[in-house]
């Protein structure tokens, strides 16, 4: 199945849970984001709390803002933010353990040019990856959301910024079971 495909899919299922159920747990729709069916289940950004300590990769501040389980999914999300110094984001990678394949993935946001690598050839990561760019002082809240019950775990989160590209731990999500 296509990305747009994929996309479409997983707009008609999210559109699906919100007319049955709305969303559940602690970060409900009454958060803000039942507009957005991308986004239904994601902790809104007006409101989420980073859930860690922020980690600087390739000069850009990333941080960890939490999950929400939702109607049977999962969603993770990450802020990243410029500091103002070149080089631009060329693209953000988020780590996915083995155990998670690119058909666990139900929606992305920002969509655009995302894709599931296995790794990365540039830093290695396997996962998902958004290749866009983003400014230097600019931010980009980057989430995705998985079928199924994920607890929390570490993953690796990747940042190519002009010839740098670097990865660090931040929190993410564990094999089912775990």
């Amino acid at each position: 199945m296509s990305i747009l495909g994929k996309s479409v899919l997983a707009v008609v299922v999210c559109l699906s849970l919100v007319v049955m159920a709305g969303c559940g747990g602690s970060n409900s729709c009454a958060g803000g984001n039942c507009d957005d069916p991308v986004l239904e289940c994601a902790p809104p950004s007006e409101w989420a709390d980073a859930q860690g300590d922020p980690v600087v990769v390739s000069g850009y501040t990333v941080t960890y803002m939490g999950s929400s389980d939702c109607n049977g999914t999962t969603c993770f999300c990450y802020l990243v933010e410029g500091n103002g110094e070149p080089p631009g984001l060329s693209h953000f990678d988020v780590g996915l353990l083995e155990c998670i394949v690119w058909e666990d993935i139900v929606a992305y946001s920002p969509d655009g040019d995302v894709e599931f690598s296995d790794p990365d050839p540039t830093t290695g990561v396997r996962g998902l990856k958004w290749d866009f760019g983003l400014a230097t002082d600019g931010s980009q809240l980057y989430c995705f959301t998985l079928d199924g019950n994920y607890g929390e775990g570490t993953v690796l989160v990747a940042v190519k910024a002009g010839q740098l590209a670097e990865s660090a731990e931040l929190p993410g999500p564990a094999c089912p079971g775990e």
